[in-house]
């Protein structure tokens, strides 16, 4: 399957599918994302002056770059930020969080660039790696191949679509069976108080019990701490 078939692909996925935003798991990743995000744009305020602005400031990415370099501040566009998944003030500063990671990793806004954010976010905070995928990868796909950015919802891939955004250069696999670590989270809150060893260990053996291996068991382990971590927050 060549590039434009790909783009294709995932640009109608997204276009045709229902939006799934209203769904609790979904409603608790975008929470959780809405904290991340806070988290770092506290931080990126700590190294550079952000404007928000009513128009789209820059042309390229080079323009965004060469601002920022010479200037440290930074220009983020508030218009089209209407989603269900969050307020328009939680978009601006998600926007700002990713733009700066652009510039942070030299991934233009091509769709490969739009990509490697994608693997960087998911690698960043694995369990929230499906909300990445709608969110970066076939928001651009649609973006990229038709000109004009889609209205905002939350997409589940079909298997030929996750299949497909796997294998983008840029794009890792998700932690395997991104699902378990929702999984893996909820068997967390259902352990009786103990040490936070026994607790991880207990959840190890429970995984192992189903299959995964260590290696596999370990990744999902480590997600599903950061989720239950959001969700005391």
């Amino acid at each position: 399957m060549g590039k434009d078939d790909e783009l294709r692909l995932l640009a109608q996925a997204y276009l045709d599918a229902p939006d799934a935003s209203r769904d609790p798991r979904v409603q608790e990743m975008a929470r959780a994302e809405v904290v991340r995000v806070e988290r770092a744009f506290e931080a990126l305020k700590r190294k550079i002056q952000i404007v928000f602005v009513s128009h789209d400031p820059y042309s390229s990415f080079e323009q965004l770059r060469d601002q920022v370099r010479s200037e440290r501040r930074m220009l983020v566009y508030t218009g089209g930020s209407e989603t269900p998944l969050w307020s328009p003030e939680a978009n601006w500063k998600a926007r700002a969080v990713h733009d700066w990671d652009h510039l942070e990793h030299s991934a233009d806004f091509s769709f490969e660039g739009e990509a490697a954010m994608a693997r960087h976010a998911s690698a960043q905070t694995p369990g929230l790696s499906p909300l990445y995928i709608s969110e970066i990868a076939l928001q651009a796909a649609v973006q990229n191949y038709t000109g004009n950015f889609a209205a905002q919802k939350f997409v589940r891939p079909t298997v030929q679509v996750d299949r497909v955004v796997r294998s983008l250069r840029g794009i890792d696999a998700p932690p395997p069976d991104a699902e378990a670590v929702w999984l893996a989270a909820g068997v967390l809150g259902a352990i009786p108080p103990m040490s936070e060893q026994a607790r991880r260990t207990r959840l190890m053996m429970h995984l192992k019990a189903h299959g995964y291996t260590a290696a596999q068991a370990v990744v999902i382990a480590y997600a599903a701490l950061g989720v239950e971590e959001y969700r005391r927050v």
